[in-house]
């Protein structure tokens, strides 16, 4: 194969101090929101950029480099407005391996970076860095974009794979290099995420060179035979590569809040509409088949649908709570919510900073509109909501589904303010007949500082201030809000004075 044509998005490249040349070398003109010839500089100045293109120079010579400038010169500092200029421009330039150097830790960046990076894993490799404070970094933490952090590795491993990554991070690589300049002056690059990540993108570039043929949705599992170490990947928290999809299963009242557009959607007992629309034009408008599974259907039933829609070539997501893997030889993305129940690092800090709200609900459809409307107004007011459930199609609105068991304590919910920078927790707990007793209900109770108990037809009880006494909880206040209409808690203005509750409890 040719030599792989490798894009950095960071703050610029130097090239004649390491002796780079440049297909494109363009910076972020933010008045035309576009990129153009970058303008006079020091080209002495050894840039982070320069650094990081040095870094695949010096592990692989067979490359041809590109630079988009998108930090400034004054703190090293970019806007989400530069980084999506530079996605859309690798999209419509031919590149083989995109590293991004820098990303962003702010929540509300995700949606944006998310459709853009979708568009972008079709035809490129992503290889991004996390942040180096160690929190959830966009877009290094998303499933189709190869999420690098540093690490401390023998001389003779060269990577280190990381087959459940809470963060989405998946590979950890050498952060410090000695570099050698043009002028033959030895330059070592100190220790950072930022600085693993070109490593990594040299052994892709490595790869591809050497003969090595996969799709970019294969990458990680080439580099695992490439590095000749055994991968054991499991499923992102979210199937959030998904741009368009067809969704066979009742999820009426929820598609609204997906994160992905819904072209298609049929019940479960008629499935067989997918033998016709293969052949129509309307099945290149999807990228992914999500099957949201109910108890209506046998396990034997489920299986025998799986294979049937694996047939048809597109991503596959699996909204239930039994566990699958995808047919042998199956080339496409394959997710199952009980795939990915979260496997989280044990959190340092000994206790939750951030308030905790669980949900109750006896039915899923209306827990997981509240929870999400509810969601939806702590971000107006820009609070970061970070929201599980024990309702495995929560996962369509990426909250994190978790079992009953898991409920019992707040390790999640820690790890999830040391990684997500969580200012508001919120749990949804569907009522279930015969799985949730009075003892998990009371350890959920004693993480709550509220808890709501929605009703379709009563409204809601919102009860605050918990005290324990004697390992007993008990809770000191409470309020009731009557359902406004005959669906109930659903309602945007029922949840609006919801919202106006919970703030004037914690005197936000």
């Amino acid at each position: 194969m040719a030599a792989a044509h490798v894009v950095f998005i960071d703050d610029g490249i130097n090239g004649s101090i390491f002796d780079i040349p440049l297909c494109y070398d363009l910076e972020f003109a933010s008045d035309t929101n576009t990129f153009v010839p970058r303008a006079v500089h020091d080209v002495k100045e050894l840039t982070h950029g320069t650094t990081c293109a040095a870094i695949l120079k010096k592990y692989c010579h067979l490359f041809r480099c590109s630079s988009l400038k998108v930090l400034n010169n004054h703190n090293g500092k970019g806007d989400i407005q530069a980084l999506c200029a530079a996605l859309l421009w690798c999209v419509n330039h031919s590149v083989d391996i995109v590293t991004i150097c820098a990303g962003s830790v702010n929540f509300a960046d995700a949606d944006v970076l998310q459709p853009l990076i979708s568009m972008l894993s079709k035809r490129s490799i992503v290889v991004c860095a996390q942040s180096n404070i160690g929190y959830m970094t966009y877009p290094a933490s998303f499933s189709n974009v190869i999420g690098v952090q540093e690490a401390e590795l023998p001389d003779e491993q060269k990577l280190k794979l990381c087959d459940r990554p809470f963060n989405g991070i998946e590979v950890s690589a050498r952060g410090n290099h000695t570099l050698q300049c043009k002028t033959l002056e030895r330059i070592s690059t100190g220790t950072g995420n930022s600085f693993a990540a070109p490593y990594v993108t040299a052994c892709i570039c490595s790869m591809l060179y050497e003969g090595y043929r996969f799709h970019p949705v294969q990458t990680l599992e080439a580099l695992a035979s490439y590095i000749q170490m055994p991968l054991f990947r499991h499923a992102p928290c979210f199937p959030d590569w998904i741009v368009n999809a067809f969704v066979i299963g009742d999820v009426s009242g929820l598609t609204e809040f997906f994160f992905f557009h819904v072209v298609m959607e049929v019940p479960l007992n008629q499935y067989g509409i997918l033998r016709n629309s293969a052949s129509s034009t309307r099945c290149s408008e999807f990228d992914t088949i999500v099957l949201a599974f109910d108890d209506t259907m046998t396990r034997a039933e489920k299986q025998k649908m799986i294979r049937h829609v694996c047939s048809m070539e597109k991503h596959v997501a699996i909204v239930d709570s039994f566990s699958v893997l995808p047919p042998a030889g199956f080339q496409h993305k394959f997710w199952s919510s009980q795939k990915r129940l979260p496997h989280f690092p044990l959190p340092k800090q000994q206790s939750l900073e951030a308030p905790f709200i669980i949900v109750y609900d006896h039915t899923s459809k209306t827990l997981l509109r509240t929870c999400a409307q509810l969601a939806q107004s702590f971000s107006t007011d820009g609070y970061h909501a970070c929201i599980a459930t024990n309702v495995p199609a929560g996962t369509l609105q990426r909250f994190y589904y978790i079992q009953y068991e898991t409920l019992q304590d707040d390790s999640f919910f820690r790890a999830m303010e040391e990684t997500a920078q969580a200012d508001v927790h919120i749990c949804g707990v569907q009522l279930l007949e015969g799985a949730f007793d009075k003892q998990t209900a009371s350890h959920m109770d004693k993480l709550a500082d509220i808890a709501i108990y929605c009703s379709s037809t009563d409204g809601a009880t919102i009860c605050w201030n918990s005290n324990l006494d004697e390992g007993r909880h008990q809770w000191q206040s409470s309020h009731h809000i009557p359902a406004t209409s005959s669906t109930g808690c659903t309602e945007k203005n029922f949840i609006s004075m919801v919202y106006k509750t919970i703030l004037s409890t914690l005197d936000c």
